[in-house]
């Protein structure tokens, strides 16, 4: 009698759960490009779970910043208190350390979904522990598991959709975060943070554990790990049913075969990318905008705002949500480095005016509310527009198909590392350098942002994944092959066209 394998359970399982999906969209029948937008919907559902849970975060830091002070029966100090905030960060940066060597035997797909139940554990602890040990070990298990499937999951999403819709689904991502910090904001006035907290803390991560059961693995990571090639080529077809799954399937084969014999984060042309988009992603954790989004309360408070403390945490979420909807054109439509010089110098001046309004005379300031509110929706539109956008679209594509999850992870730790800096001494900086110096602090990380993208950054726009990674096999050695990554995709652009 013949044995089924698990690779073979596993195939019929992912066939099964592709008409599953279908039917409840619509039926099973249905054409490539129907299948097309519901298989890519469906997979940016489950794996935007992943930033709802971190929005949820955000979204939480404010509201306890807000909440806990007017407790009467407050058990957190305002030591302790910054610290809860401050370790959301901190959690993220251990999540990712520690997930990173697991990420290439485990693949996306699976780390995502051992970490899912681990958030919803440190969600009740944090909820129900009712001591400030056990609310920060609660968020810290929270934010680790975060950050250990953050990056996994804008690589895997980054993977499956079409080269066209890469920095159009890491955009949505982007807007996942603002969902759920805008929910738990909204409803902030009538629960307190326990109640948010635990509702928003187990809903989002059973919701995607439930749908990473129903998704396959990606075909790079089937494919490193000696899974057939037929499995492989089910997964495109799953995925990307409008495509052309031999002609795929050979350059992901191609791909691999390319970095086969222990494929290292070592060598050139994975250190460089590497280091570039680290860089990068540390150097926006202090442009503003996450200070912003973060502890938007703490930012927002010194100035003479007409709104009240709920108000003033919504404002920076709310306008994010909202810029989304401009940022989708300008990811396609314009190349990502002069969206990045752009956003740097938008931020710079946002930030530039904030800090002038932070010099003025308390009279003048209590006039001029609007200058100050004017600088942060300046930042804010630079965040959420130009350098987010753009910053995690590099992070799921620069590195090379074996290393793309685990490169992922360490990028977004550069910025959990910045971000964890950056908010255990924000309190501090504002008490000896004033809400006005921090900001020029500010300036200086959005001007070096700028400047940063001159030669140091590539071209990626209209690229696959196989030609980003050509660009870092052989390093330039004159300046025509410097231009040569943007020419390529501005040809690709033309093309196109």
């Amino acid at each position: 009698m013949a044995t089924v394998t698990g690779c073979q359970q596993a195939a019929i399982i992912h066939s099964r759960s592709l008409h599953l999906i279908y039917a409840l969209m619509g039926g099973s029948l249905i054409n490539s490009r129907r299948r097309k937008i519901v298989t890519g919907a469906f997979a940016l559902l489950v794996t935007s779970q992943v930033l709802i849970c971190l929005g949820v975060t955000f979204g939480i830091n404010s509201v306890t910043l807000i909440q806990v002070p007017r407790q009467p029966d407050r058990f957190l100090s305002d030591g302790q208190l910054n610290w809860t905030v401050s370790v959301t960060m901190l959690g993220a940066l251990l999540g990712g350390l520690v997930s990173a060597p697991a990420a290439g035997p485990l693949g996306a797909r699976r780390l995502c979904l051992l970490a899912m139940p681990a958030h919803a554990a440190g969600a009740l602890a944090a909820a129900l522990g009712g001591s400030f040990v056990w609310v920060l070990l609660g968020r810290l298990l929270m934010v680790a598991a975060l950050g250990a499937t953050e990056g996994p999951a804008r690589a895997l999403l980054a993977e499956v959709v079409a080269p066209d819709r890469r920095a159009l689904a890491a955009t949505a991502l982007n807007a996942a975060l603002g969902v759920g910090q805008v929910a738990v904001l909204l409803a902030a006035p009538w629960l307190r943070w326990q109640t948010l907290l635990l509702a928003a803390g187990c809903a989002p991560p059973a919701l995607c554990a439930a749908g990473l059961l129903l998704l396959p693995d990606s075909p790079s990571w089937l494919l490193a790990r000696g899974r057939p090639a037929e499995e492989a080529r089910r997964a495109i077809t799953f995925y990307r049913p409008e495509a052309d799954a031999a002609v795929e399937l050979a350059a992901v084969q191609s791909a691999a075969a390319g970095s086969e014999g222990a494929p290292s984060l070592c060598r050139p042309e994975s250190l460089r990318p590497l280091v570039r988009g680290g860089v990068a992603m540390a150097l926006v954790g202090w442009c503003g905008g996450s200070a912003l989004v973060q502890i938007t309360p703490l930012v927002l408070e010194p100035l003479a705002l007409p709104l009240g403390s709920y108000q003033r945490a919504l404002l920076v979420p709310a306008l994010g949500l909202l810029l989304v909807g401009a940022a989708l054109p300008l990811v396609d439509r314009y190349g990502r480095l002069t969206l990045l010089r752009l956003g740097g110098a938008l931020s710079a001046a946002g930030c530039a005016t904030v800090a002038a309004y932070c010099l003025l005379e308390p009279a003048r300031q209590a006039r001029l509310g609007g200058l100050a509110l004017t600088g942060a929706l300046l930042v804010a539109v630079a965040h959420f527009c130009l350098l987010g956008p753009v910053l995690f679209t590099y992070a799921s594509e620069l590195l090379p198909s074996g290393l793309r999850e685990r490169g992922a992870i360490i990028i977004v730790t550069c910025l959990n590392s910045a971000g964890f800096l950056m908010l255990k001494l924000y309190p501090m900086m504002r008490e000896s350098l004033g809400l006005g110096g921090t900001f020029v602090v500010h300036t200086a990380a959005s001007l070096g942002m700028a400047l940063l993208t001159a030669g140091f950054l590539p071209e990626t726009r209209g690229l696959s994944l196989e030609q980003i990674s050509d660009l870092f096999t052989a390093r330039p050695t004159d300046s025509d092959s410097v231009e040569r990554p943007e020419d390529s995709a501005n040809d690709h652009a033309q093309t196109s066209i």
